[in-house]
Formats: C-alpha cells, sequence, structure tokens
C-alpha cells in the first residue's frame, strides 16, 4: 500500500470536531461531511480512489441535501470525476479548500483549524461558499463536520491532477 506523504502537523485535522451525517454509503470513503446550520442539510464528498495510477476505477461526488432526498449529485457520472475537483492546502493557515464548477456556480468547501497568523490568534472554521454568476455568494456555515481524510484527498487530487485554478476559469469565462 502506497503512504501518501503528509506533513505530521496536519494529521489531526479537525481536534475536537464532532462527526457529522454523511450522504455517504457502504464502501465509500467520507472525504468531507457537513451538517449546515439551517435546514438540517448535509454536503458530502464521498468517494473511492484507488492506489494504483489508473483513474478509470477512482472516482469522487458532491452531494446535499437531507439526508432522506439528496438536492444535487455533482458530477452525475462517476466515470472521469477526479479532473473535476481541483484542492489547495494551505498549511501555514491550517487550511483546505476543495472547489469544483458546477454550471453558473463555484463551490468552495474549505475546513481551517485554529492557527496564528503573525501573532494573531484565528479561530478554526468550515463551511461551503457558493458564487453564482461571478457576483453573488452564499456563505454556508456548517455546524459538525468531519474531515479528518480532507488533507490526504487534497495531497491526492494535487498529486494526479498538478496545479489548477477553478478561481481564475470561472471569474474569467465569457458571458452567456
Amino acid at each position: 500500500m502506497r503512504l501518501l506523504r503528509t506533513a505530521p502537523f496536519v494529521l489531526l485535522f479537525l481536534s475536537g470536531a464532532a462527526n457529522s451525517q454523511s450522504h455517504c454509503g457502504v464502501g465509500e470513503t467520507d472525504y468531507f461531511s457537513c451538517e449546515t446550520s439551517t435546514k438540517r442539510k448535509v454536503a458530502s464528498i464521498c468517494g473511492n480512489i484507488r492506489e494504483e495510477e489508473n483513474t478509470a476505477t477512482s472516482w469522487l461526488q458532491y452531494r446535499f441535501g437531507r439526508l432522506e432526498k439528496i438536492e444535487l449529485i455533482y458530477p452525475n457520472n462517476k466515470s472521469g470525476s477526479l479532473k473535476k475537483f481541483e484542492a489547495n492546502n494551505f498549511i501555514k493557515y491550517g487550511t483546505v479548500s476543495i472547489r469544483f464548477i458546477n454550471g453558473d456556480a463555484l463551490f468552495d468547501l474549505t475546513v481551517s483549524t485554529d492557527h496564528e497568523v503573525d501573532g494573531e490568534k484565528i479561530a478554526g472554521s468550515s463551511g461551503i461558499t457558493v458564487t453564482l454568476n461571478k457576483d453573488r455568494y452564499f456563505n454556508i456555515p456548517c455546524k459538525k463536520v468531519t474531515a479528518d481524510r480532507l488533507t490526504s484527498l487534497a495531497m491526492e487530487l494535487e498529486r494526479r491532477n498538478g496545479q489548477t485554478d477553478f478561481l481564475y476559469q470561472f471569474l474569467n469565462r465569457p458571458p452567456k
């Protein structure tokens, strides 16, 4: 089994976070699950990433909605889905971000731990930011989050996809 290279200080990603509910099923890895602050909705990144280089059998999906009724699945087709996600791991700020573009919306799922910048203590947080049509933003905070595998997912996406910039692509798309 190939071990992912991880910095020791990011292994314990969210200390004290309670386990949240998840849309991920048996045999799927729950990389991120967030119980939102309102309306009992859950956001999850579920997947099954194989260790081998061939990604034909590896996949990721974002799922959002109530546990009894999923409202959004992205992408619908699991084949080639790893290329539809990008990751950023900002170690200095204790932050991991996973992004994807779905139509006219950019989704950014972010988890940050308590950290210090220039002597200022900053409390950790987690949530989802949805940018619509480049000019409208919605923030969906998480009240409970499970993200202990998010750092390894970010590193694996960076390893497989290289450096990507979905935010730049999204903001610089020609208008429809």
